[in-house]
Formats: structure tokens, sequence, C-alpha cells
């Protein structure tokens, strides 16, 4: 093989970058919501009047009004009742959605912690700790701790993987897909409870309760799988990042000009604060 000759690639490659192309081609999450929105509407519309016998019929199921409920039927949202009950009802419908006032509860707390610094400190003081052997690995369950807080691993990590990366002398890129697949595709794992779990909570529960109307469903009933799938998505963020991205990305030539703010050292007081 000559020295300018290119290898070609192989097939997990190929795919790769098909995957990539359509990734690219995909719509705004808004446009996506919007899509789904839709077919929704077109499916009551299609489906409307049809019923089934309700799952819970034989637990004595009660509607709001302590009637027992024998069938559901699916309801044509595009019809006038159907249109009218959006409108007349929306506040309703939101008021009774059944997170609500957990995740309103979580997130208040949150955001005083997010407001006063201590989640920025937080993931800051974790990532500098840790050797740069396994500076990938922290950086990706670092955002997988990051969901506690919601959207400040968007903010805070985000950057900061890719800066931690470039100061070692690697593509800042890499660093900047590690944190993303941390906070985005390792969003459901955590050794610390979040926000989401009451969330999920409340959303079994009430399908449970089509069954057993007695049924409750605990926050903290998801933890054992969440925790052990912190150190397994890590990994695999790890490997996908080394073996697969950092390759693809090519050798990292720095701009000469190119300057980095670095992030102001974390004070004593801080440390005190955070502890």
């Amino acid at each position: 093989m000559s020295k300018g000759q290119k290898t070609k690639p192989g097939v997990f490659q190929r795919i790769l970058d098909k995957v990539e192309v359509v990734g690219n081609k995909l719509p705004h999450p808004v446009t996506l919501f919007a899509i789904l929105m839709v077919i929704t509407l077109l499916l009551s519309w299609i489906f409307g009047g049809v019923s089934v016998e309700h799952p819970g019929k034989a637990a004595g199921f009660l509607d709001s009004e302590g009637n027992p409920v024998d069938k559901i039927n699916v309801i044509n949202l595009l019809s006038r009742e159907g249109v009218q009950m959006i409108f007349t009802r929306m506040v309703e419908t939101f008021a009774d959605f059944p997170p609500l006032g957990l995740v309103l509860m979580v997130m208040l707390g949150i955001g005083v912690a997010e407001y006063t610094g201590m989640i920025s400190v937080g993931l800051r003081l974790f990532v500098s700790k840790v050797p740069r052997s396994i500076i990938t690995f922290s950086i990706v369950v670092a955002g997988m701790l990051s969901s506690v807080a919601a959207d400040a691993g968007y903010v805070v990590l985000i950057p900061l993987g890719g800066a931690n990366f470039m100061s070692m002398g690697r593509h800042p890129l890499a660093g900047i897909a590690a944190a993303f697949a941390g906070v985005s595709g390792g969003f459901g794992a955590n050794i610390l409870p979040t926000g989401l779990d009451p969330m999920i909570a409340a959303f079994t529960e009430t399908a449970a309760q089509i069954i057993d109307p007695g049924y409750t469903v605990d926050p903290l009933s998801n933890y054992y799988l969440m925790a052990a799938s912190v150190p397994l998505v890590g990994l695999a963020g790890t490997r996908i990042t080394e073996r697969i991205l950092v390759p693809r990305l090519g050798t990292y030539k720095p701009d000469a000009d190119l300057k980095i703010e670095e992030d102001k050292p974390i004070t004593r007081q801080q440390k005190k604060a955070l502890m």
C-alpha cells in the first residue's frame, strides 16, 4: 500500500457514517413533538368510537365520580366534542398530572443547589481530582450524576469535558462527546435519587392502579437498577469514546493562537460550603 493511499473503512465504520447522516437529518425536537401530536390526533380520528374492556374491571375500577368502569372508549379528538375537551380541560389536565407536585418540590431544592453554585463546584471538583488515566470514565460518570440537577450538566460539564481534553492535548470534541454521552445517554442512571424518580413512579402508580386501585409505587423502587447502571454505562461510554470516536476524529492539531479560558480554582471556602 502506498504512503498516500487511504484505507477503506470497515463495515462498522460505514454503518456509523450512515447513522451520522440520518441523525443529522432529523428535525428539531420541537418539530418531532408537533409531529407526534398530529399523529395522535389522526389516530384518535381513525379509531374514534372503538371500545375495549377495561383491564381493571375485575378489580372494580371506579371513575372520578365513583361509578364502575367496564370499557375504555377511544375519543375522537378532532370531533367538535374532542376539540372542546382539549381546550376546556387543558388546565385540569395539567393540574392533575400525576408527578406535578413531587417534581415541583424536587426542582425547588435543585434550583437552590444550582443557584448557590453547589452543583457547579461539585462537578468541577469531581472531575479535577481524578487521575488522567480515567478522565474519560470520570467525565461520563459525572454526566450521569449531573442528572440530579436536571440541565446543569449541559451548562457546566459539557464545556468542562472539552476543556479537560484540550488541556491534555487531546481532541476537545472527544471530551465534549463523552460528557454529552453521560448527561444525555446516561440520564436515567445515578447513585443518587433525582427528580426523574418521583415522576416515573407517579406514571407507574397511575398505570398500575388501572388494575389495582390501591397499588402504590415508591419513588425509590427503581434505585437498585439505576445505581447498578452507573458503572456499566460509564464503561460503555468510555469504550465507545476511546475505541470508536477518538479514531474517527483523527489527530488533533490545535491552532497556535487558540487560548482556552481556564476555570478559576476552587477556593477553600467553596470546598467548605460544599461539604
